[in-house]
C-alpha cells in the first residue's frame, strides 16, 4: 500500500524482541536477584547451559521481573537434567515439587505442575503474581548494581536483531512517525536508544510507566485520521496484538508478529491463521513499507 506523502506513515515497534535481542542482559540481572531470594539452588557459579535454557524460556515471559521466577525453573532443569533440552519429561515428580515449593516460599500459592512446559511456564508465572513487588524490587536493584558497577558492560549484553537499524534509518530518512512502546522503563529504553545511535525522540519512547500498550496506541493515534497514512504496530507477543484487536478504536491499526525474537512457532502459527494480524520475517523490514 502506497502512502500519502502528504501524511506520514505512524509505525510503532516493541523493543525487546522486536528491535533488540536483550535476552543475555535480562539473564545476567535477574539471575543475580534470584540468587538472594532462592539461594539454595544457585550455591554453585553459572552453568553453561542456563543461559541456553533461558533463552527458550525468554518466549513466556512478558514482564521482566518474571525473569527471576525463569532463571529459578532454567536452573532447576540444568542441575536436574544437566542439558539445555526443554524436555520436562526427563525430571522427577521431586525436582518439579521443588519449583512449586521454591515458589511458594514467596508467592504463598499452591503451584500447580502440569508436564507440558508452557503450562508449567504460564501456570508459574501466575502463580507468582503476588509476589510480583519483590520480584520488581529485586531485579531493579541487581540491574541497577551492574549499571553502577560497569555501564558500558551493561550496555553491550544487549545487541540489535540484523536489519534493524537499517529499517529504522530508512524511515527516519522517509520521514515516518516512529515511537517505541515497551514493557521495559523508560529511562533504560532511552539508554539503549542512544547507545544503538537510533533516531527516535526521547518524547517518542514509551515504557512500563505508561501503562499498558493497547492504552498507549489509542492515546497516539486518537486523530489518526487527520495526521498519518497509515498506522502500523510490530509486536512479537500474540497475546498483546490480540488484545489490541479487540479495541474498537484500534481497528484502523495494522498489526504485524514479529517472527524473530521470542516469539514460539505455536503463536506464529496461531497468528497465520488470524484475519487482522500478519506474520513479518526478518529480512522484510528494510523494504516491507
Amino acid at each position: 500500500m502506497a502512502s500519502d506523502s502528504s501524511f506520514p506513515t505512524f509505525i510503532a515497534l516493541d523493543f525487546d524482541g522486536v528491535i533488540c535481542d536483550s535476552a543475555r542482559e535480562l539473564f545476567f540481572s535477574a539471575r543475580r536477584a534470584a540468587t538472594e531470594i532462592w539461594p539454595e539452588h544457585f550455591s554453585e557459579g553459572v552453568n553453561s547451559q542456563e543461559l541456553p535454557v533461558f533463552r527458550k524460556l525468554r518466549s513466556y515471559l512478558e514482564y521482566g521481573y518474571q525473569a527471576l521466577v525463569l532463571c529459578l525453573l532454567g536452573r532447576i532443569m540444568v542441575v536436574a537434567g544437566g542439558s539445555s533440552e526443554l524436555d520436562f519429561t526427563t525430571l522427577s515428580q521431586e525436582s518439579l515439587g521443588d519449583i512449586s515449593s521454591s515458589i511458594k516460599k514467596i508467592a504463598s500459592v499452591q503451584a500447580s505442575v502440569p508436564d507440558a512446559l508452557e503450562k508449567l511456564v504460564s501456570m508459574t508465572l501466575r502463580d507468582v503474581k503476588g509476589a510480583s513487588d519483590l520480584l520488581k524490587t529485586g531485579l531493579s536493584r541487581s540491574r541497577s548494581e551492574f549499571i553502577s558497577a560497569n555501564h558500558q558492560d551493561w550496555l553491550n549484553q544487549h545487541e540489535l536483531f540484523s536489519h534493524i537499524h537499517s529499517a529504522i534509518l530508512g524511515w527516519h530518512r522517509k520521514g515516518y512517525h516512529l515511537v517505541v512502546i515497551s514493557t521495559k522503563s523508560k529511562t533504560l529504553l532511552q539508554d539503549l536508544v542512544l547507545h544503538f545511535g537510533l533516531p527516535i525522540a526521547s518524547h517518542d519512547l514509551y515504557g512500563l510507566e505508561d501503562g499498558p500498550k493497547e492504552e498507549t496506541l489509542m492515546e497516539l493515534t486518537s486523530d489518526w485520521q487527520k495526521r498519518y497514512s497509515r498506522t502500523i504496530f510490530v509486536e512479537d507477543r500474540l497475546a498483546t496484538l490480540e488484545r489490541v484487536t479487540s479495541e474498537e478504536r484500534l481497528k484502523h491499526l495494522e498489526l504485524y508478529l514479529a517472527g524473530w525474537g521470542y516469539v514460539t512457532q505455536v503463536d506464529l502459527n496461531r497468528a497465520r491463521g488470524h484475519s487482522q494480524i500478519q506474520t513479518l520475517k526478518l529480512n522484510q523490514m528494510t523494504h516491507i513499507w
